[in-house]
């Protein structure tokens, strides 16, 4: 699905049941000169994040069907209900499938990636509820591709954690305080908390630091990174009025410095 603004999705479900199922993708894949292979820099690299995202504790049923139409329809529908907000160019979405554990107990069958500009992966298992999930993960993912300081390297955990909750606000703007789970399973006490905890760290690339906050339920809760990111976000636009489009623009230190840490 190809539109005039150069908006192209390319979905590989197809027997995504079978053992040779990367081998096969991996060889649809073309090298696109803006995004390499689907955002990554070759096809191993692109291997190595397939067999991760798509069968590492792995369900064991892989007898689904997927509704191509019915993916497509949703995406455009996100992408539609953007365009009076977002200037979206050259987008590259791919779908792939997902048997992961993790993905289907704990996201809803939806996880999303973005891994370079322009560039949004996301994949999906079919179970209740997968329409709705998928239509806040992508527009989470989009937020990623239009926030200006989304791709730099090295990140400070500040930058994390602002990042997602950018993308959480916009994902909540778009579809009018549509709730996530992922930002409201914690106290803001809690939050508090955290944040004094790791405030030293805030302004380092710690990456233990970031997989407890983003990943692991062993130190924090699960989703604790969204959360913070979300709840310093919300406290931003307490103090400023920006439209949605500007907020994407606002430089991460400009955001962290009404959080009152």
């Amino acid at each position: 699905m190809t539109d005039k603004n150069s908006i192209t999705v390319y979905i590989f479900l197809k027997d995504a049941d079978r053992k040779n199922f990367i081998d096969t993708t991996l060889k649809k894949v073309a090298f696109d000169k803006e995004i390499g292979y689907a955002g990554y820099r070759n096809k191993k690299f692109l291997r190595y994040y397939l067999n991760w995202s798509i069968y590492s504790t792995e369900v064991k049923n892989k007898s689904v069907k997927y509704d191509e139409k019915v993916i497509s329809q949703i995406i455009e529908e996100c992408l539609n209900s953007t365009k009076n907000i977002l200037k979206i160019r050259n987008l590259r979405i791919f779908i792939f499938p997902t048997f992961n554990k993790f993905t289907i107990e704990k996201l809803g069958g939806i996880a999303g990636y973005t891994p370079w500009h322009n560039t949004i992966l996301i994949h999906i298992y079919p179970c209740k509820g997968w329409q709705n999930v998928l239509k806040s993960v992508f527009l989470h993912e989009l937020a990623h591709t239009q926030t200006k300081e989304f791709y730099e390297e090295n990140k400070a955990i500040y930058k994390q954690l602002i990042h997602e909750g950018l993308a959480e606000v916009f994902r909540e703007y778009v579809l009018e305080n549509s709730d996530a789970r992922i930002i409201k399973n914690i106290s803001e006490a809690k939050l508090k908390k955290i944040m004094h905890e790791i405030k030293d760290s805030l302004f380092k690339m710690d990456y233990q630091l970031y997989k407890d906050l983003f990943y692991n339920a062993d130190k924090y809760p699960l989703w604790t990174g969204y959360a913070i990111g979300y709840k310093i976000v919300k406290n931003f636009l307490k103090h400023k009025r920006t439209n949605i489009k500007r907020l994407l623009d606002t430089p991460s230190k400009s955001i962290l410095k009404y959080y009152g840490i």
